[in-house]
């Protein structure tokens, strides 16, 4: 039953920006016994981090990727939702703009989506 539980957490940038993200309740379990150090993924390169996050239970790219930005501030990643896959395919002809922008991508990615969203 304590697996079935689920936390949501919300992170915001100014401006509506941000990720909800909807945990799965194993994971604040893990980090309040100890098992998950979530100050040792912070040393972590961003491919394993990302690799580290999504080895949790009901962590995807997505969201491992809003956990990299928001949590960890790895700029460089841009988590990529409905939002920015629709602003992929209609504004960039479906090719991915972000690796153009190294290290300020998961910046941009925010302005993005607010521009998507809010036309």
């Amino acid at each position: 039953r304590q697996q079935s539980q689920r936390l949501q957490v919300q992170r915001t940038a100014g401006h509506g920006l941000g990720c909800v993200l909807d945990i799965p309740g194993t994971i604040p379990q893990a980090v309040a016994s100890g098992a998950l150090d979530l100050k040792s993924l912070a040393l972590l390169p961003d491919e394993t981090l990302l690799a580290k996050l999504m080895e949790m239970d009901g962590v995807g790219k997505k969201v491992a990727n809003c956990v990299a930005l928001f949590g960890y501030g790895r700029t460089a990643l841009a988590p990529i939702d409905v939002w920015i896959a629709r602003l992929i395919q209609e504004d960039f002809d479906g090719q991915d703009p972000f690796p153009q922008y190294g290290a300020e991508a998961g910046i941009l990615q925010q302005y993005f989506f607010y521009y998507k969203r809010n036309g």
